[in-house]
């Protein structure tokens, strides 16, 4: 496999993402994080919350995805 086509594979990989679904699934982690009392796990579970915030900040700026649908906006 080439190149393109691994990069056509990984794109065709984020596009299958449900955001709005993922958006309540951070979420969720980050009540979890904050309820953590063990620092190895809060610093495990914050690796992961990165690589969420990656994948949506790739959703918005270079897919053109709505932002409201990708993150969660607080009053």
């Amino acid at each position: 496999m080439n190149t393109d086509e691994k990069q056509f594979k990984a794109l065709d990989l984020i596009e299958a993402i449900d955001w709005v679904k993922l958006r309540d699934q951070k979420k969720a982690l980050i009540m979890v994080i904050s309820n953590s009392v063990d620092y190895t796990t809060k610093s495990r579970l914050n690796g992961i919350l990165d690589l969420l915030d990656n994948l949506q900040d790739f959703a918005v700026d270079t897919l053109d995805k709505n932002e409201t649908d990708i993150f969660t906006f607080e009053d």
